[in-house]
């Protein structure tokens, strides 16, 4: 909203896409403002080091903008370490990571964290089995994963919760209660 963030983690973010290197309307250019105007408040007029502090920021808003700049700084840190290639066990370390460090386990979310867990080692037992010591990029590795996931999606998410996202197909024995149907009007 007010800070004007648009996309992109920072200047290295959009210089690695290709792009001009340029951090304005970047979650670091919104982090900048925000801690900045915490720390020292600008009245919306007085520019410290080239940054407008952003003063609506008080007192217990302190803790939540804590949390909010430690995750932006940890989701930087793992789109660093996995935009390169590495090997299929590298991979399986470095997803392990990333699902216990961005992922709470409930009730709700036990069984699709399963799921992938169980992908994140399939990934690193590929590997070990057929003695394969390359790189393997990071397109690769999304791509596999997309398809495992489509797989995985087909087989297990067929009625199992309150709604059920599905293809148009002959049906006419399953009760639902409600049928809605989306993008009828695409093309």
């Amino acid at each position: 909203g007010a800070t004007r963030v648009r996309w992109g983690l920072g200047e290295r973010h959009r210089a690695r896409l290709g792009l001009p290197q340029y951090g304005d309307n970047s979650w670091r250019a919104c982090l900048d403002r925000l801690l900045l105007g915490y720390a020292m408040p600008g009245g919306g007029k007085q520019v410290f080091n080239g940054i407008l502090p952003y003063d609506e920021i008080e007192g217990g808003d302190a803790l939540t903008l804590g949390k909010f700049a430690e995750f932006v700084d940890r989701v930087a840190d793992l789109h660093d370490r996995l935009a390169k290639p590495m090997m299929l066990d590298e991979w399986r370390h470095e997803l392990r990571g990333m699902l216990d460090g961005f992922i709470e386990v409930d009730d709700d979310t036990a069984r699709e964290l399963a799921t992938v867990a169980g992908l994140v080692e399939e990934i690193g037992e590929l590997g070990e089995e057929a003695g394969f010591g390359e790189m393997i990029d990071p397109v690769v590795v999304c791509s596999w994963f997309s398809a495992k996931l489509a797989q995985v999606e087909k087989g297990l998410g067929f009625i199992t919760g309150g709604v059920t996202l599905c293809a148009m197909l002959p049906m006419r024995s399953i009760p639902f209660r409600v049928v809605a149907l989306i993008g009828m009007n695409d093309g």
